[in-house]
């Protein structure tokens, strides 16, 4: 049986509605008995056996970043709706062409087989994907960043499946932050590509990257973030993955910059957020540049020291909120004895690794205390001391007075 709409029809916003109403599953009866009393044949698909794909740019990409008003795009959709609907009919197919009002205006196409044709389905959607694309091109002076996706069910579904399949294609459409490629994406091509990541994996990769800042070689940093999102993350289609490195990345940062001095940009939140950004690859430009800044900043910091010196530096500054750094600890990661680092620290800073130690974390309980409401207990555990009462003592030894009394100076 094939799903008919008349010609007064079909080109009203109640049959735009109507199909909405199909693809989003609700009142499918309903709809069904409606368009189907009609019988002039106008456009039609099988309701027993038939094909869904979801395609098109959203409207926050149009209408965001290239500025294109509703008016204009609808101009752009009728030009391929033309186009796709001839070329599918002279290939013994027919189909319904519309933009889905409830899901960011993309354009939903849901066809079948008519006559006997050698065509086959993938075929009429890569004309599709084809077509679509040089159309954004030509109109939107395509620059790589954006391009068009088809997202595709290979297999066909009927009347009652089309929501659950559109909903799958709706899921599907959402890795094109990952794999932003002008081209059909099936859930068979999306199997083909991913690739699966072990948790100690992504742990060494990015301990890798902060040892590479640490070290202050930014070679291997750039290669090392890239290796991490663009390798790993990039293909294993995981936004977990992606934000919790987001996050493990962003705080790191932040330790950095609360290290060197380097002065917070307002908007950090924003620059550590993915979905700020058209795909991975942009997001990952942009880590690099904000650690590249970071390892300018230390190695400036640090030329009057020795290679050493400068590396020892570099892991107290970003790891002085660990309780447990020590000497020994610092040691086994320049790759000498701890004596022969004592030396070394004290002739050339002139004063001893825990003198060194204590003076940074002071410094940190101060500006935490300045400008922030952080609790007391809190500040003591962020700069590396487990007991309160410990820290306190410290505090008042070296500032002379409680950390209470210092943040009641700073308010009044």
């Amino acid at each position: 049986m094939y799903y008919e709409v008349t010609g007064d029809s079909k080109n009203s916003y109640t049959r735009l509605v109507f199909l909405n109403e199909l693809v989003s599953g609700q009142n499918i009866d309903y709809v069904d008995n409606l368009m189907t009393r009609e019988r002039e044949h106008s456009y039609e698909f099988s309701r027993d056996d038939c094909y869904v794909c979801l395609t098109g740019l959203k409207k926050s990409v149009y209408s965001g970043k290239y500025g294109v008003s509703t008016n204009q795009y609808m101009h752009i959709y009728v030009e391929f709706e033309k186009k796709f609907s001839e070329h599918i009919k002279k290939r013994g197919y027919v189909g319904e062409i519309f933009l889905h009002l409830y899901e960011d205006k993309q354009i939903v196409i849901i066809f079948s087989k008519k006559n006997s044709t050698d065509i086959l389905p993938s075929q009429i959607v890569q004309y599709a994907q084809d077509c679509l694309q040089l159309i954004y091109c030509e109109h939107f002076l395509y620059d790589g960043v954006y391009c068009n996706q088809i997202y595709f069910c290979e297999e066909p579904t009927n009347l009652h499946q089309i929501a659950a399949e559109l909903k799958k294609l709706i899921d599907l459409s959402k890795l094109n932050f990952f794999y932003m490629e002008p081209v059909v994406i099936t859930h068979k091509k999306k199997v083909k590509l991913q690739r699966f990541n072990t948790e100690s994996d992504m742990r060494e990769l990015k301990q890798s990257v902060i040892s590479a800042i640490n070290s202050g070689n930014y070679d291997a940093c750039k290669n090392l973030i890239k290796e991490l999102m663009l390798n790993r993350i990039k293909f294993s289609f995981d936004f977990y993955s992606l934000q919790d490195t987001a996050l493990f990345l962003k705080n790191f940062y932040l330790e950095c910059c609360i290290a060197y001095g380097i002065n917070l940009q307002d908007n950090v939140d924003y620059l550590f957020d993915y979905s700020n950004y058209e795909k991975i690859e942009t997001f990952t430009e942009k880590l690099v540049l904000l650690f590249e800044k970071i390892i300018y900043t230390i190695n400036q910091k640090d030329k009057r020291y020795s290679q050493l010196i400068q590396k020892t530096i570099r892991i107290i500054n970003t790891s002085f909120h660990k309780s447990d750094i020590s000497v020994a600890y610092l040691a086994s990661y320049v790759n000498v004895s701890p004596s022969y680092l004592s030396s070394i620290f004290n002739r050339e800073v002139e004063m001893s690794v825990s003198q060194y130690l204590t003076e940074l974390r002071i410094s940190k309980a101060k500006q935490l205390l300045e400008e922030t409401n952080m609790l007391i207990s809190d500040i003591s555990l962020s700069v590396g001391y487990c007991n309160k009462r410990y820290f306190t003592d410290v505090f008042k030894k070296k500032v002379g007075c409680t950390p209470k009394d210092y943040r009641s100076t700073i308010i009044c």
